[in-house]
Formats: structure tokens, C-alpha cells, sequence
């Protein structure tokens, strides 16, 4: 359970960062997932701050959990 817990923070870490600091990526990671599964690209852009600080949050929240065990 701890490992499910560190990965999940680093994918959330990395995802969170990238939400609130590097647009570019978001639009290159969202133009793949338009060509490849479904259009999100609406809601990334407007949600973009939001959910990049609930993922950081997120991220923050697993690394606890998962060292306190």
C-alpha cells in the first residue's frame, strides 16, 4: 500500500507541477489525449489552477500517509 501511495504522489507531484507552471506541456499532453482517447482540452484550460493545486495537495496528502505507516 505505501508503494501505491508514493507513486500516486509522484504522478500527482509531477502533474500538479506542470498544471501550475509549464502551459506548454499541458497543451502538448492534452493534444495527445485529444488524438488518442477523448476532448478535454476546454476543461484543462479553464480548470487549469485549480486542479494543479489539488493535485499538489493530493501529493502532499500520499507522501504523508504513506510515510506515517
Amino acid at each position: 500500500m505505501e508503494i501505491f501511495l508514493i507513486v500516486a504522489a509522484l504522478v500527482f507531484l509531477i502533474f500538479g507541477s506542470l498544471l501550475l507552471l509549464s502551459v506548454k506541456s499541458v497543451v502538448r499532453i492534452t493534444n495527445l489525449t485529444n488524438r488518442v482517447l477523448f476532448n478535454i482540452d476546454d476543461k484543462i484550460r479553464t480548470w487549469r489552477r485549480p486542479l494543479g493545486i489539488v493535485l499538489l495537495a493530493l501529493s502532499i496528502f500520499s507522501w504523508y500517509v504513506a510515510w506515517t505507516k
